[in-house]
């Protein structure tokens, strides 16, 4: 699998061909539509050279919070990513991921995007909840072997007026009388990286997933 090197219209002209799919193939009598359950969805696993990277959406994040809940307290989309370098020449690379340069994007199924928030403007009132926020939150830097990388979180603030369905993960947006049912499982993130004086804009897509306690 490889990494997305497309650019952000192409990104947007591919989410509003999904969009008009799903509208076409509704044609809403209750003037909604969802995105078409056909689309699999971009791939939440890739690779390109010595890159590796994976997107997760844990269903269980306020589990993982001591019971806070990003979306609903924060009105932000906790995404972790796991990014790491594989394979010849990897020690001899200087990579980083910059996981707080405040560009990161989650574009939706119709084409908008949601905008990264740094996790220090993330405040729980309680401490406990800070500090686990903290533990999990993805603080960027250098990349190392991806076998030893951990997942991190990074957060996407919702736009007003979007709410979150939990039974079909999905963000739920109302405009102009119609309804959009938008699942977070086929997104695209796009993320940086540096690879010594270049900079690279890299997409991939998002998997729903539960992580266990403590890993």
């Amino acid at each position: 699998m490889r990494f997305f090197h497309v650019s952000l219209l192409s990104v947007a002209l591919c989410s509003a061909v999904l969009v008009g799919t799903g509208c076409s193939s509704s044609k809403a009598k209750d003037g909604s539509f969802t995105t078409p359950r056909s689309f699999d969805g971009f791939p939440a696993d890739a690779s390109v050279g010595i890159l590796q990277a994976e997107a997760r959406f844990y269903v269980n994040h306020a589990e993982l919070l001591d019971d806070y809940d990003l979306i609903e307290k924060e009105r932000v989309v906790p995404v972790a990513l796991r990014v790491g370098l594989r394979g010849a020449g990897m020690n001899e690379t200087q990579a980083r991921l910059l996981a707080e340069s405040g560009d990161m994007r989650m574009y939706l199924a119709d084409g908008t995007a949601l905008v990264s928030r740094s996790y220090g403007k993330i405040e729980p009132r309680r401490e406990k909840q800070r500090d686990a926020l903290y533990g999990l939150a993805h603080k960027g830097g250098s990349l190392t072997n991806f076998d030893g990388a951990n997942y991190g979180l990074v957060f996407f603030a919702l736009q007003k007026g979007d709410s979150y369905d939990a039974d079909s993960r999905s963000i739920v947006r109302v405009e102009g009388g119609v309804k959009r049912v938008l699942d977070l499982t086929k997104s695209v993130c796009a993320f940086k990286v540096t690879i010594g004086e270049e900079t690279r804009t890299l997409y991939i897509g998002l998997k729903a997933d539960r992580r266990a306690r403590g890993r």
